[in-house]
């Protein structure tokens, strides 16, 4: 697929693309696209002011959004926990991007206390009816099970004191028993649960620590709260190289299998275990040719139900995950404040630490790096036409020099013209005059690409959300939140 794109200087976004030989031009905060001719593209690569006022003055109806300027934070007040409670795992996965096991070490049980106390407290000052603690990453979170009951218990007890409630989600690979899958199901309403596929492919990716297969217990507790009442599952896929060719086979079985749950596809990140693993990453471009094929040619599920981590036209935001714009932190296994969930960060994510001694500690000069988004002064972010959709890519990515900017763009330039190739065919025509209307505004443009119907629900755009927080500071506090990060890098 052939992308070419130009950003025209105007008082506000406007971008020209050619997807191949479509013509597209493209306002992202009016959420409208509209088809042009090939003249009028040169036209307006050339720098042609009268064709811009031309297309403004005859297609712009949309609301315009307005991106909130980042204000730095000065007092955190979270309502979000995550807490990464151990680095045990009972999975010795290949592409392992934790490295679990390598240092086993569970999270100290004043620490997960003090955090979840911290933003149930938030919850209760700033009148929000309930507080939201996960747990997610080091490892395995049902391998510290002991803690983990513990922290849901008092969770639901201090909510309870003080008037408001309590939810919960894991991220989890369910090869666990009987007790445990019953306790996810009572108490987790929110699951991310690792499957790769179909057995022999899931096996191989995903083995137990003395090497054998995890895939039927997994898939069987799978299967089980998935049919549970009140839980929200997405099922997380790892694609390697190898695997592309199967995922012909793994999507209908997902489909079949879990038809209720969301599937969020990541390729293989050559970091933690997995820089050493034989299995490679798969080519950006095979990889989103494939899901071209799965989504909009086979038309096997609708494309919401489908996360490529990617970003999707249909969403506006200036982030690209909940590690920057949400209200929330998360904790390592050694007690430090993190932006993001994903383990062996680099040293730009941390902005401060929980002790018994010292409590919270908080770098706000760390935190506003973390929080402030990227796409207003990266230099290759601020020309990019999908830069309101992808929010910048994985920051963890980026600064490991995995970036994604060309698979994002092919990905993002494929929606526009896809949603272009069904609007020409509904209307029965091709469309050949310089400029065609305006193809949507804010309230519906959360389609379905290449579904008859565009009824899809209401769109909440993720626009960086310039909360406040607030927690204790103190002078000394980032010589102390270095020195973990040293201990713990060591």
């Amino acid at each position: 697929m052939f992308i070419q794109w130009k950003q025209i200087k105007d008082d506000e976004e406007f971008f020209i693309v050619k997807v191949d030989e479509t013509h597209i031009g493209y306002f992202p905060l009016r959420h409208t696209s509209l088809l042009i001719t090939e003249s009028a593209f040169q036209h307006l690569w050339s720098g042609d002011s009268a064709y811009l006022e031309a297309i403004k003055s005859n297609t712009l109806k949309a609301k315009l959004l307005s991106p909130k300027e980042y204000k730095p934070i000065s007092i955190f007040e979270p309502t979000q926990v995550n807490l990464a409670i151990t680095t045990r795992c009972n999975l010795q996965c290949v592409y392992c991007h934790a490295d679990a096991n390598s240092a086993p070490r569970d999270m100290d049980v004043g620490v997960a206390e003090q955090a979840v106390e911290f933003a149930l407290s938030n919850a209760k000052r700033l009148n929000i009816p309930y507080a939201f603690v996960s747990f997610n990453g080091g490892g395995e979170p049902t391998r510290n099970f002991a803690l983990l009951e513990h922290i849901v218990s008092y969770a639901h007890q201090s909510a309870a004191q003080k008037g408001i409630s309590v939810l919960f989600g894991i991220a989890t690979n369910a090869h666990f028993n009987e007790r445990v899958r019953e306790f996810v199901k009572r108490n987790f309403r929110y699951l991310s649960i690792s499957l790769d596929g179909e057995q022999l492919l899931h096996d191989r990716q995903r083995p137990t620590l003395n090497g054998t297969g995890s895939f039927a217990r997994v898939f069987s507790n799978t299967k089980y709260l998935h049919d549970s009442e009140g839980v929200s599952l997405n099922i997380r896929v790892t694609v390697s190289q190898e695997s592309l060719d199967t995922l012909d086979s793994i999507l209908p079985f997902f489909i079949r299998e879990f038809p209720r749950a969301r599937y969020s596809f990541m390729p293989i990140n050559k970091l933690g275990r997995a820089s050493a693993c034989q299995l490679c990453a798969p080519l950006s471009e095979s990889y989103i040719d494939k899901f071209k094929k799965l989504l909009f040619q086979k038309q096997l599920c609708p494309i919401e139900q489908i996360e490529l981590m990617y970003g999707d036209i249909a969403t506006i935001r200036t982030t690209f995950c909940d590690a920057f714009s949400s209200p929330g932190f998360n904790v390592t296994v050694d007690g430090l404040l993190a932006s993001c969930q994903r383990d062996n960060l680099p040293r730009e994510f941390y902005f401060g630490s929980i002790t018994q001694q010292n409590g919270i500690m908080i770098d706000y000069e760390r935190l506003n790096y973390c929080k402030e988004p990227r796409i207003f002064n990266d230099t290759v972010c601020r020309e990019c036409f999908a830069k309101y959709h992808c929010g910048g890519d994985c920051m963890d990515l980026v600064i490991h020099k995995l970036g994604r900017c060309q698979e994002i763009r092919q990905w993002i330039a494929y929606q526009l013209s896809m949603l272009h190739h069904r609007k020409s065919k509904e209307n029965g025509c091709s469309i050949n005059i310089q400029v065609d209307r305006a193809l949507s505004d804010l309230n519906d443009f959360n389609f379905v690409i290449d579904r008859q119907d565009t009824g899809a629900s209401d769109m909440v755009p993720n626009m960086n959300g310039s909360a406040s927080f607030q927690s204790s500071e103190s002078p000394d506090a980032w010589s102390l939140i270095t020195q973990l990060i040293e201990h713990a890098d060591g």
